[in-house]
């Protein structure tokens, strides 16, 4: 079928003349950069087409003048690595008569790729696709799963079905002079760790048990200041107590109140038995000693976990009041069955609410594991090695697409604003189709975070009245 194909396609295409080669190409072109996928792509890795096929040369110059940065492929030992041209002279001659990057030019790692277009004799409306014959491509595209791939085709190129053979890969895209067509390849591999799912069922669990049960627990949450994020969260775990029939409580303080003052308040809330937790909203104020304010509370009401004699127990095997976001994590990915054992886990981040506490959960679990955070050597070379990477440290977008190996796990603990959107570490977007399983942000971490710190609050009831 291949070489009737071929010869039928070829026969068109070179009937086509110069004048028609010129408009097609430019049509296609400008499909091409008006696709919705292609205007935020930085990284452009090309196939330098033949004569008669769409004109490479002047594609790669409005690439150029867009402000892409543009690779192309050259043959080494029968494999293809993709180098990076800013001039037409950077090209030479190479196999097969096509033009490539000499050898000088700088050749980038295959993930760091945005896109790839690539050339076809013929493709079809599924995405199926016949190359040149080689199979240089096909064989790089089937080893470099994550990357987006167009094919620049004319439209009498599009068949409605043709037989693919062994090395044959699918692409994603089709742009021909007339339409762009989304293949069934773009559904997508990666699976959400879905956060807001699970916890939902978690909240629902722990609504039939506290009406069953007839407990009458009750949150103490203190406030200090008026911080955007943090009237956010506490507004989040009011709605949240108050669906499952957990007594919430609030108490502000102006941001100048003395760490005197508010220890006192904490003294009395311990003291209260109607009151079965206490949460200190965090970030508190410079002026305020955070370890002595948390260390105030009375561990058995220290639903967040994070008093000496909790972290102690924490450290120990005991994880009754862990901290609930490290919780959250570990409960996330056993609902989704995901195994830790014999798996390489790299956890980004060492702060107290996560990192930290995370870093004893899963040496509680004889879990191998590695703690970094954003000042380790080359962050980039340990997170690769990770099978599973969760990362918290609130810095927007540090883990990015070449960070991550294909298949592996991402969990975003990290949450930030970046252009007035909320974002994790994780750079959503570039790094989801590399991994077999990644939370989105938000909706991911945050909501088993409040699942857990209500679980706690039922765990401290139960060590309180009983």
């Amino acid at each position: 079928m291949k070489p009737i194909l071929r010869k039928e396609l070829s026969k068109k295409r070179n009937a086509l003349k110069p004048e028609s080669v010129r408009l097609l190409s430019k049509l296609v072109e400008d499909n091409l950069f008006e696709a919705f996928f292609f205007k935020n792509a930085e990284k452009i890795g090309l196939y330098f087409s033949k004569e008669n096929e769409v004109l490479t040369e002047r594609i790669i110059l409005d690439l150029l003048e867009d402000g892409k940065r543009v690779f192309l492929p050259r043959i080494k030992k029968k494999e293809l690595e993709f180098k990076e041209i800013k001039k037409l002279d950077a090209l030479e001659k190479g196999s097969f008569g096509i033009m490539e990057p000499k050898e000088n030019c700088l050749t980038i790692n295959p993930d760091e790729l945005d896109l790839v277009i690539v050339p076809c004799v013929a493709v079809d409306e599924q995405g199926n696709r016949i190359g040149r014959g080689a199979g240089f491509y096909d064989r790089f595209l089937t080893k470099n799963k994550g990357i987006k791939t167009i094919c620049l085709a004319y439209d009498f190129q599009v068949l409605p079905k043709i037989r693919t053979e062994v090395y044959d890969k699918r692409v994603d895209f089709i742009i021909t002079e007339k339409r762009i067509i989304k293949t069934k390849n773009e559904d997508r591999e990666y699976k959400l760790l879905d956060g807001r799912k699970i916890a939902d069922e978690l909240l629902s669990e722990l609504k039939k048990k506290i009406k069953e049960e007839g407990i009458k627990a009750k949150l103490a949450v203190i406030l200090v200041g008026n911080h955007p994020s943090s009237e956010v969260y506490v507004k989040n775990k009011e709605k949240k107590c108050r669906e499952v029939g957990i007594d919430f409580q609030l108490i502000r303080f102006k941001k100048n109140i003395s760490e005197e003052q508010l220890k006192t308040k904490i003294k009395e809330l311990n003291e209260n038995k109607e009151v079965h937790g206490i949460l200190i909203q965090l970030p508190l104020p410079e002026h305020i000693d955070t370890d002595r304010i948390i260390n105030t509370i009375l561990p058995k009401k220290d639903v967040d976990g994070l008093t000496k004699i909790n972290m102690k127990n924490l450290a120990n095997g005991n994880e009754v009041l862990a901290c609930p976001t490290p919780k959250g994590i570990i409960k996330l990915l056993e609902k989704n069955k995901i195994k830790l054992e014999d798996k390489n886990i790299v956890l980004v981040g060492s702060g107290r609410l996560v990192g930290y506490p995370l870093s004893l959960m899963l040496k509680n679990r004889n879990l191998n594991f590695k703690v970094c955070d954003i000042n380790t050597k080359d962050l980039k070379a340990e997170t690769l090695k990770a099978d599973v990477l969760i990362s918290a440290t609130g810095v927007p977008h540090l883990i990015k697409k070449d960070y991550v190996k294909k298949g592996c796990v991402v969990v975003d603990a990290g949450i930030s604003k970046l252009r007035n959107k909320l974002v994790g570490d994780v750079d959503f977007e570039k790094v989801k189709e590399k991994c077999s399983w990644i939370t989105p942000v938000p909706k991911g971490v945050g909501p088993m975070t409040i699942a857990m710190l209500i679980e706690n609050v039922i765990h401290s009831y139960e060590l309180l009245t009983k």
